[in-house]
Parts: C-alpha cells; sequence; structure tokens
C-alpha cells in the first residue's frame, strides 16, 4: 500500500482484488493488518498490507500478484456535485460590473438602494450560482438584493 493512502486505511476495511489468472474475477476480502515498517523501492515508499480472503475453490496460488481495492469511505444516498459545478462564474457580459461599481465578496453581500446598481433584469435572465449547504450536498440559490 502507497504510503499517501496509508492513514485511511485500517483493520477490518472490506477490500476486493483482481489476479492475472482471472482478471474478470473480483475476490471478497477484509484487511487484516496494515504493517508498520515500510518498504522503500526506487524511492516510493511502501506498506505491508495482510488480506483475510475465502480460498475454498483453492484457484488462489502462492506467489501470484493481486491488485487490491480497499474502500477506505462509503457513502449511501449523497448527491454527487462535480468541482467545476462549484467554481461557475458566469462568463456572459451582463454578469461584468458596470464602470465605477463596487467588486468583491463584501459589495456582493451588502444590501444596494432601490433604483441604484444597474439595470433590472428578470429574475430568469439572472445567472444561478451554486452555493453549498450546511448539510453537506450543493444547491442553487440567487443572490438577493433589495429593490
Amino acid at each position: 500500500m502507497d504510503e499517501a493512502d496509508v492513514g485511511a486505511v485500517k483493520v477490518g476495511q472490506d477490500a476486493t482484488f483482481t489476479v492475472s489468472a482471472y482478471p474478470s474475477r473480483a475476490f471478497p476480502a477484509r484487511i487484516t493488518r496494515v504493517g508498520f515498517g515500510s518498504t522503500i523501492t526506487d524511492n516510493v515508499v511502501t506498506y505491508l498490507t495482510y488480506l483475510d480472503v475465502d480460498n475454498a475453490d483453492l484457484s488462489l496460488r502462492p506467489g501470484m500478484t493481486a491488485t487490491a481495492t480497499i474502500t477506505a469511505t462509503q457513502r449511501k444516498d449523497v448527491l454527487l456535485v462535480p468541482n467545476s459545478a462549484l467554481r461557475f462564474e458566469p462568463t456572459t457580459a451582463a454578469a461584468a460590473p458596470a464602470a465605477g461599481a463596487k467588486t468583491g465578496i463584501v459589495a456582493s453581500l451588502t444590501p444596494r438602494m432601490p433604483g441604484r446598481g444597474g439595470a433590472r433584469r428578470s429574475a430568469a435572465a439572472r445567472p444561478a450560482r451554486p452555493w453549498r449547504a450546511r448539510s453537506g450536498c450543493c444547491a442553487t440559490a440567487r443572490r438577493w438584493r433589495w429593490r
């Protein structure tokens, strides 16, 4: 196991692995031991990790090279949002600030006086910006201005 991943792996976690002799078969396994001593090969630090597997059909043999996939964390019923959606910035000319207008996060959060702040746009014409909700999922919200 790679040095970068050893902190996320604990005894008892589920894993699967494949061997070259059976490339389409995934063998279920469970981690029984993560070694403390490291091995350095070509400037790559690895840690020996032991997996427990049921080999009742004797298809696995000593010396076979395996490629393991260890499940470090697993979430169910969550919303998966691409990172690009969280960094969205409108590129239209309407989204550009007017000459002499204040820009920045504080200026965008402060309420504006009615009748100021540029041309009025309909709610459908305003770009939606993604915001992270407190529950950990992402929701789209509009910036509110006083008019």
